[in-house]
């Protein structure tokens, strides 16, 4: 009744005192958060306190030394068999730690490291649950896909990249012609034009010519005509067709 009164109706600060938590080892202390709440919450349903008689009296002090080396023996000998079996089997780990901490129990002189212990496998706990939290680590078998389909990704992106270049440059020879082809009916435009415009020149002059001709014939007729001779007056010019003219 007194130990349900304390750990109910206590300050936490007044149970550490009363405990001497400021003695504690480091790794006892950081327990401590986990041992008031287990202290709070249902305290004669969660544990139970055995008193040792021989925890009352003095130790003898060779004893206590044998009583180490005797745990330290055990438990050179116990991490000898299961550091191997933790690293082919790490879903063992979790009883291996559980086993330990049985067998550290039965130690009067190992309660000192006890709190280590605990520390430790919280600490292995969290760390478990963070692995499996995080994905797993690809198979050399996966890591060589995920390669090959990144090589054949880089060479669709580069396909591609010719192949819109190879478009571009059709583009710009097809512009190219377009325009060559432009330059050129544009020249043939303008060399027929200038053709047309030489053609009309040349018709021009030779209208203008064949009129003079036709004056000058029927002036000829007409002296011939008044003088009934045969002979054309001397008066009477005669057009001479200049040699290379075109008509």
């Amino acid at each position: 009744m007194k130990a349900q009164i304390i750990c109910t109706k206590f300050q936490p600060q007044t149970i550490l005192e009363y405990a001497g938590a400021a003695q504690m080892s480091q790794a006892d202390q950081q327990m401590i958060p986990q041992a008031l709440q287990l202290l709070q919450n249902s305290p004669l349903r969660a544990f139970r306190i055995e008193v040792a008689a021989d925890s009352l009296v003095q130790l003898d002090e060779s004893q206590t030394k044998q009583d180490r080396m005797d745990f330290l023996n055990a438990f050179s000998n116990f991490l000898r068999e299961a550091l191997p079996m933790g690293q082919q089997a790490p879903e063992m780990v979790p009883m291996i730690m559980e086993m330990m901490r049985f067998g550290v129990g039965g130690f009067k002189q190992a309660a000192a490291i006890e709190g280590t212990i605990d520390v430790a496998l919280q600490q292995y706990e969290q760390g478990a649950l963070q692995a499996k939290q995080q994905p797993p680590q690809p198979s050399p078998d996966q890591l060589k896909a995920q390669a090959d389909q990144q090589a054949a990704q880089a060479q669709i992106q580069a396909d591609m990249q010719i192949e819109q270049m190879r478009a571009q440059t059709n583009m710009q020879i097809e512009q190219m012609k377009a325009q060559a082809a432009g330059q050129i009916e544009l020249q043939k435009q303008q060399y027929e034009g200038q053709i047309k415009l030489q053609e009309l020149a040349a018709k021009e002059q030779f209208e203008k010519f064949k009129a003079e001709l036709d004056a000058t014939t029927k002036i000829a007729i007409a002296h011939i005509s008044a003088n009934q001779s045969p002979e054309a007056p001397k008066d009477v010019s005669v057009a001479v067709i200049p040699e290379g003219h075109p008509f």
